[in-house]
């Protein structure tokens, strides 16, 4: 909180204006269950189901959970080290979650 010229707190206004940095759409990432002598992909372990969200420019994302949740994964899968099962990873309006390895490289120099 900022201080106004009275010395009482003030609140910092969001710009409404902004578009967000990093937006998440229905995030899923499956991997598959072998079974089986043949090791058929017989079921789904579903790591990571359905998640949304929105980072704005300035602010930072923290992520709780249960040993196990999927906060791991969810990490992995927005940075493309697991190619997400299905959504949108959207960074600065671009959905990095279509694009190929040699695409992603620019995203990935920093």
């Amino acid at each position: 909180m900022a201080n106004s010229a009275q010395g009482q707190a003030v609140e910092p206004q969001p710009n409404v204006d902004q578009k967000p940095l990093l937006e998440i759409r229905s995030l899923k990432k499956y991997f598959p269950v072998r079974e089986g002598i043949l090791l058929t992909a017989a079921k789904q372990n579903k790591a990571v189901d359905d998640v949304t969200l929105k980072v704005m420019p300035g602010e930072t994302l923290g992520l709780v959970g249960e040993s196990g949740c999927g906060k791991s994964t969810l990490g992995k899968a927005v940075a493309r080290l697991h190619p997400p099962t299905a959504g949108k990873i959207l960074f600065d309006d671009v959905d990095l979650a279509k694009k190929g390895n040699r695409a992603l490289k620019p995203y990935r120099r920093h």
